[in-house]
């Protein structure tokens, strides 16, 4: 299982579920990548972080920047998002198995994705394993705006890609 087959199966659970809100895949702001940023009607946002392997997920805690402009120096992804400075949740998605709950740090949910053959295709299911608690009640200001400049230059990136 790749991280694009998650991504791409937990942006198609989003519209099949008709929720209301944006998800933005591969978005970046406040100086790290989120795999995937969902934000609801009313404002709220939730990261979910895609890891496919045990490195990459124990790696994950370790991120930082030397510089976040706006924020300031040696800014550690994991302390934002555990002070409520990023999301209003935070979760993992990995295949099946690959963590358990309890090595999930209590500021974290945990999914586990699994895929099901169909007819014509194979369906991603991801499942609930541990509830991400909330980090903050506070909503963000301007989320969409974030998630808009990021396709507004993934778009640019592309078009450019495509006449070379």
């Amino acid at each position: 299982m790749t991280e694009k087959e998650i991504v791409n199966g937990w942006c198609d659970r989003f519209f099949i579920n008709n929720r209301k809100g944006w998800i933005f895949p591969n978005v970046f702001f406040a100086g790290f990548e989120a795999d995937i940023l969902e934000i609801t009607g009313s404002g709220y946002c939730h990261e979910i972080e895609v890891k496919i392997s045990r490195a990459d997920f124990l790696g994950d805690m370790k991120k930082s920047r030397a510089f976040v402009k706006g924020i300031g120096e040696n800014v550690i992804k994991h302390e934002q998002i555990q002070s409520g400075k990023r999301v209003n949740r935070f979760s993992y998605v990995v295949p099946e198995g690959l963590v358990t709950p309890e090595e999930v740090p209590e500021y974290a949910g945990l999914f586990y994705a699994k895929k099901y053959p169909c007819t014509n295709y194979e369906l991603l299911i991801c499942t609930q394993q541990k509830g991400a608690p909330p980090l903050t009640v506070e909503k963000f200001t301007n989320p969409l705006e974030t998630g808009l400049k990021s396709c507004y230059y993934r778009f640019h990136e592309l078009r450019k890609n495509s006449l070379a």
